[in-house]
């Protein structure tokens, strides 16, 4: 029995998360009442499944270079300047804050945006990533809003690469969890901020059309999906409100102790979106506590790559704002990597992060705002495999509300 529920509540913590407390309590229960001898000594692979789930679904660590005090704590304008007892990320981040300041008040300016202070945000570590950070700042730089991006480089030759490039660097160490705490660190320093993912290509800055959705009051927006309104937290916009820090507070807690958890699907669950992590009951938020949100434009504006069946963009390229490549192989959990060596990284994958930002023949794609269709065939044809022949569906489906397993 006990050999059973452990086996459940792994295939739940890498499927429907919903489900694992369940399956997590009998287990508990039974290795709480039967003497563990008599469980080693049943022959049943009890004590080497409780070795094994956390080994493969395991998402982060328990770690987070932000120290708790600075992300949960007093705001951050009521901790001291000069902190000796700040963390190596926090250090970096107030060192770059004049500059940045500065950058982010010009940018709202020349876009008319008085009430916006935007600030963007991305993260890069590993032989993946990292040779293309200069050239997403040099792509970001060219578009108007070098100035305003910060880069979480979290390991030492990505660090390198961002100062090489003249960025805003702040080190850290990797994590999916630094998906939250960046954002939250500058969102309690008074920032707006625009969460990009490094697989992300900008074909204008989003300043402008961002500014326009937000005059509509929300507080939040994030990317989507072209077919579904399915949650893609690659691209996310946060208002600096106090709904939404606490939203997002509340958000990196139950991540960090649910280690298992995919942090896109769990923001999805806390802006009540339509997937699940777990009951209502259960989670911290209210819906009255969820930030005002809404979609981006996920068909022409904010698109992505249809390396998923749902995903993909139509209309005219030339007002695409940004395209999300999916490069698809951040998940840190080692039954998501064996997955996704086993069946590739999507239906019609194909390695865009490579082709867009591995141009070197095409130097001024990352120094001027030249469109990247316009600039050379090869990225035209990469670009229009993901365009869809007709518009997007008027009443397109909410994402993954069937739950297996009766619940």
């Amino acid at each position: 029995f006990a050999t059973a529920n452990l086996i459940k509540a792994m295939l739940c913590s890498h499927t429907e998360s919903i489900c694992f407390d369940a399956h997590d309590s009998m287990a508990r229960h039974i290795l709480s009442t039967v003497p563990l001898h008599l469980v080693e000594g049943s022959g049943w692979p009890v004590l080497w499944l409780m070795t094994h789930i956390p080994r493969v679904v395991r998402r982060h660590r328990f770690h987070l270079d932000f120290a708790p005090r600075e992300l949960l704590g007093p705001v951050a304008a009521d901790l001291p300047a000069e902190d000796p007892q700040a963390s190596k990320s926090m250090s970096d981040l107030r060192r770059i804050l004049p500059a940045l300041r500065a950058s982010v008040s010009a940018a709202s300016s020349s876009v008319g945006a008085s009430g916006l202070s935007l600030a963007y945000a991305t993260m890069a570590h590993g032989p993946r990533f990292r040779p293309y950070i200069g050239r997403f700042i040099g792509r970001a730089r060219a578009l108007g809003i070098g100035g305003v991006l910060v880069v979480f480089c979290l390991d030492a030759e990505a660090l390198a690469e961002c100062e090489a490039a003249g960025g805003h660097c702040v080190s850290g160490t990797p994590s999916i969890l630094n998906k939250f705490t960046l954002p939250l660190a500058l969102l309690r320093h008074g920032f707006d901020v625009m969460w990009l993912d490094l697989d992300v290509f900008l074909f204008q800055s989003p300043t402008p059309y961002i500014a326009e959705q937000l005059t509509g009051g929300y507080e939040l927006l994030v990317s989507s999906s072209f077919a579904v309104d399915c949650v893609c937290s690659g691209l996310v916009v946060f208002r600096a409100t106090s709904r939404t820090r606490a939203w997002l507070e509340h958000l990196l807690v139950w991540m960090y102790e649910h280690p298992y958890e995919h942090d896109q699907k769990a923001f999805s669950a806390f802006l009540r979106a339509g997937e699940r992590v777990a009951f209502e009951e259960q989670l911290p938020v209210r819906i009255e506590e969820v930030p005002h949100w809404a979609f981006l434009d996920p068909e022409t504006r904010f698109v992505s790559a249809r390396h998923v069946d749902v995903a993909g963009w139509t209309g005219d390229a030339d007002n695409i704002v940004a395209f999300h490549l999916l490069h698809g192989d951040s998940d840190d959990a080692e039954a998501s990597r064996q997955f996704a060596a086993r069946n590739s990284l999507g239906v019609g994958y194909a390695p865009l992060l490579d082709i867009f930002f591995n141009q070197t023949g095409l130097p001024e794609l990352y120094s001027t705002d030249v469109l990247p269709h316009h600039a050379s065939p090869e990225l035209k044809e990469a670009l229009w495999r993901s365009r869809w022949p007709s518009p997007r569906p008027s009443s397109p489906g909410r994402c993954n509300e069937t739950v297996p397993m009766n619940f």
